[in-house]
């Protein structure tokens, strides 16, 4: 069998017979699936429920970047959302305004001079204004 399933492999032919587990297929078999944690996956998941969320808007583009683009430095959990014709790439999801604003200090000690707050509703941006009205 052994030699059947090797030839097979070498041939490019998918042998039908169940191969006995190996240690490492056993692993894979436990090992939870990772999810994969594209911008895409994240935009669907973003709130949806009427609260305001606080991000840090650190880039825009006229083209989509992948989240591992250089031009994020390696930060993790980029959220982009589009406006007149602009991905705009934010990171955070922060309940207070003021928690926003301490990532935005820090996004500036990391080289996004520009970052500013933005607010979200139901994943729409908001204007600050739009905030304290609905207070």
């Amino acid at each position: 069998n052994a030699f059947q399933q090797y030839k097979a492999w070498v041939e490019g032919v998918t042998d039908k017979r169940k191969l006995a587990p190996t240690e490492e297929t056993e692993k894979q078999a436990e090992a939870p699936k990772e999810e994969k944690t594209t911008t895409e996956n994240r935009n669907e998941k973003s709130e949806n429920s009427g609260t305001t969320v606080f991000r840090v808007q650190i880039h825009s583009s006229p083209a989509e970047l992948n989240n591992n683009d250089p031009v994020f430095k390696g930060v993790k959990e980029i959220w982009f959302y589009e406006q007149d014709k602009l991905f705009k790439y934010t990171v955070g999801k922060l309940d207070k305004v003021e928690d926003a604003i301490k990532l935005q200090a820090e996004m500036k000690t990391l080289g996004f001079k520009d970052a500013f707050v933005v607010a979200f509703r139901n994943n729409k941006r908001i204007s600050m204004s739009e905030i304290t009205e609905n207070k």
